[in-house]
């Protein structure tokens, strides 16, 4: 238990660590940043097993893992998949959506570039930005986030809460321009 006492802790200080250095450097890789973020955490987790008690002054006998090989093993995964599977993915799902798939299909096209209006029509192994954008609307409007009065799209109360969330993200991890 301690070992995920720990990486629960550490977890949250990348996020904390990672918002700070974007918003103090923008300009730099947030890739690079945030995988540095990374390996100091597994450093500072690793530091802090070694030199806490095993109850960590609060935990009862029985949730004390007697190998400590094996709670050391639990936290680094903890920590690893909060990081990669969580604070990571937040910043893609804020920062990247379909700016690498443009990429993968430049990559695929013929002659290993492409036009604008390639990018348009190739998107998604050719089915289009239209189908993108047409898959999307759908999906936003089943989720209820959105709601079509004669062309006029208009944000549900869900939509809106949705949005505000989302617009706070993008300004918290400084990812593009934001409006209010």
């Amino acid at each position: 238990m301690k070992g995920i006492l720990l990486a629960c802790v550490v977890s949250v200080s990348i996020f904390v660590a990672m918002t700070a250095c974007f918003a103090s450097w923008p300009r730099l890789s947030h890739l690079r940043i945030s995988m540095l973020a990374f390996a100091v955490s597994l450093v500072v987790l690793l530091s802090l097993y070694v030199l806490t008690p095993a109850d960590l002054g609060i935990l009862p006998d029985a949730l004390i893992e007697r190998a400590a090989w094996l709670d050391v093993l639990v936290a680094l995964f903890v920590l690893s998949a909060s990081f990669f599977g969580g604070w990571l993915q937040l910043y893609n799902l804020t920062s990247r959506g379909y700016s690498l798939r443009i990429l993968v299909d430049a990559l695929h096209a013929p002659w290993k570039s492409t036009t604008p209006q390639g990018v348009v029509d190739g998107y998604a192994d050719g089915r289009g930005l239209t189908w993108m954008y047409d898959i999307r609307m759908n999906g936003l409007l089943q989720a209820g986030l959105l709601n079509d009065a004669n062309g006029q799209l208009a944000l549900t109360i869900r939509g809106r809460n949705a949005a505000r969330l989302f617009s706070w993200l993008r300004k918290l991890y400084v990812v593009g321009e934001t409006r209010d």
